[in-house]
């Protein structure tokens, strides 16, 4: 196990933790050893340049390798000033499932300061296996490797292999006047968890876009649709659009290359993508070329390649969309009169939610899936123009409204992410339209208690960022619009969060 530290340019410290598993331990019982080293070499990217051993993990003086899967579990420690150079850990069942987790920690206190889990890890015979960690900080937010390319308002999805495709999204937002001109961007990236870099793909959109969907098919392939191309961020948080594009073009994570689908009947932006459980996908209201709401949404078909055109009963844009059981889609805010949330059935098409209640549009909000319901948390209406503190609870089973919560800090055109622990954080948003400052502050809903609770804070405020759970149980966050109503930018940066505990 190597662990690889890296000065980045922001004076963050990062390691990486190398586990080399190779046959020169097996025995007669099919059992393999594990072989570590830790180094500080030069880079966390490349790990072929090497420098002299030094461990730098602050605070710690001992490391912990956990070993889980189909056997005893294995703990081994190894103190840092005795084994300053590696160790090796012996009797590992050939097998696949393991789980490995590496903690840096106090010896007279016990407390884990740096931490990384590594599920799914395959020893096989006669094969040596490498696996990178990231080791963070417990806890905390840390800053990673940064972007390839400044980006907020961008699409991301999950590939089969774990890692993240990051399309599209505004790249550089410049003042003029009392708003902010934002640039298209059609670039693509992948998040590499092993590494905790970003690794730019030679491939782009056809159509560069801000606010695009990206869906993911059964077969893997994703699917990119509508979006926004040169446009505006105004001082009350609207959008106003230069062009909208209706262009649908399908990524393909084997080859990397992208393709043309076809066109949406209706272009838009701000909208949403669902896919239905026939493998069509549901892309629902958004702002059109006109500046208004639209009311249609269009049912895409990846096999024949056929659009078919639905009613909606309200026109939406800035809403959110999930997917229920059962087939269902619930669709919530972004109306510009009528009900605030609507449902899509198979077969039966749009019916009305549950109370039919109306009330000012709320847009630039969240909407989460829970074991014990639906989360819908902040945004902002216009009538008059304020920032929530609000969340609501609905029931997804009946579907029905169950109470009103508040947040900690109002927020806007944030971000969620799901942890193992079942928990909803938001991370980011806007907290004040006067001043149009990214907040730091990460506030959690915890389901036991009922309530939101401060979690951590991020290293950079931002809003317009983008974030999603890892398969080891750490979050990331990236992107978005960073500063205040006087400067405005776009930003490289990514954090890790490590929540604690195991």
């Amino acid at each position: 196990m190597e662990i690889i530290k890296e000065r980045l340019w922001w004076g963050t410290v990062i390691f990486v933790v190398l586990l080399s598993i190779g046959c020169a331990g097996a025995d007669r019982s099919g059992e393999l050893g594990i072989t570590l080293n830790w180094l500080s070499p030069d880079r966390v990217s490349s790990f072929r340049s090497r420098t002299t051993p030094q461990v730098e993990l602050a605070g710690a003086d001992l490391i912990r390798v956990t070993i889980l899967g189909q056997f005893p579990d294995l703990v081994r420690d190894f103190s840092l000033s005795k084994y300053p150079e590696g160790a090796s850990i012996s009797g590992i069942p050939i097998g696949s499932g393991i789980t490995v987790r590496v903690e840096a920690l106090q010896k007279a206190t016990g407390k884990v300061i740096y931490s990384a889990s590594r599920p799914g890890v395959e020893i096989r015979s006669g094969r040596k296996t490498e696996v990178s960690m990231l080791m963070t900080r417990e806890g905390a937010f840390s800053l990673i490797s940064p972007l390839n390319t400044p980006r907020a308002w961008a699409a991301q999805a999950v590939l089969a292999d774990g890692r993240v495709l990051i399309a599209g999204g505004a790249k550089v937002i410049n003042a003029d006047g009392n708003r902010w001109k934002m640039s298209p961007d059609g670039s693509l990236e992948v998040y590499q968890p092993e590494e905790g870099s970003f690794l730019a793909l030679e491939s782009e959109l056809d159509i560069p876009r801000i606010f695009p969907t990206i869906t993911s098919l059964s077969d893997g392939t994703l699917i990119v649709a509508g979006g926004m191309g040169e446009g505006w961020l105004n001082s009350d948080l609207t959008i106003q659009a230069g062009s909208v594009t209706g262009s649908i073009e399908f990524f393909h994570p084997e080859s990397g290359l992208v393709s043309d689908f076809g066109q949406l009947n209706f272009p838009r932006f701000l909208h949403t993508a669902d896919l239905l459980d026939n493998g069509r996908i549901l892309v629902a209201g958004g702002w059109g070329p006109d500046g208004q709401r639209i009311q249609t949404a269009e049912i895409l078909d990846p096999e024949s390649g056929g659009i078919e055109k639905v009613q909606m009963l309200t026109a939406r844009a800035g809403h959110r969309s999930i997917s229920l059981p059962g087939g269902l889609v619930l669709f919530w805010g972004g109306q510009e009169n009528g009900p605030r949330a609507e449902i899509y059935s198979p077969g039966q098409g749009f019916l009305p939610f549950a109370d039919g209640v109306s009330e000012p549009a709320v847009e630039y909000h969240t909407l989460d899936l829970m074991d014990s319901g639906i989360l819908i948390s902040g945004g902002v209406i216009r009538k008059p123009y304020l920032v929530l503190f609000d969340a609501l609870l609905a029931d997804s089973d009946p579907l029905s409204l169950d109470s009103i919560l508040y947040l900690q800090s109002p927020r806007a055109m944030h971000a969620s992410f799901k942890l193992p622990s079942g928990r909803i954080c938001l991370a980011g948003g806007v907290q004040s339209i006067s001043d149009l400052s990214g907040g730091k502050e990460v506030e959690c809903y915890d389901p036991a208690s009922g309530k939101f609770q401060t979690a951590a804070e991020l290293n950079e405020g931002r809003f317009g960022n983008m974030a999603f759970g890892l398969p080891d149980g750490t979050a990331l966050v990236w992107g978005g619009i960073v500063g205040n109503r006087e400067s405005l930018e776009t930003t490289f940066s990514a954090e890790i969060y490590n929540p604690p505990g195991w």
